[in-house]
C-alpha cells in the first residue's frame, strides 16, 4: 500500500511517554520554536535548492456502505 507521510519527526510538544514520533524531546521543542505559519512546511522554510514533487493523489474509497442504511 502506498502511503506519504506528512509529518516530521521531533515536532510535537505533547511529551507522551511511548511516542515513536520524538527521539529528542530537545530538538522538538526547538523545531517548534522554528515554525513559521506562513511556510509551506511544517517548521524552518524550504530551501533554495529544494526539489518539489507533485504526486499524483487517487482515492482508494470503494463505496464502503453505510451503517444506517441497512436496517
Amino acid at each position: 500500500m502506498e502511503s506519504v507521510d506528512i509529518g516530521s519527526y521531533d515536532s510535537c510538544g505533547n511529551g507522551c511517554k511511548y511516542c515513536y514520533g520524538v527521539y529528542s524531546r530537545e530538538r522538538a521543542r526547538v523545531n517548534r520554536e522554528n515554525h513559521d505559519p506562513k511556510s509551506p512546511v511544517l517548521f524552518g522554510s524550504v530551501p533554495q535548492d529544494a526539489v518539489i514533487t507533485e504526486r499524483p493523489v487517487k482515492s482508494l474509497k470503494d463505496g464502503q456502505m453505510d451503517f444506517f442504511h441497512l436496517i
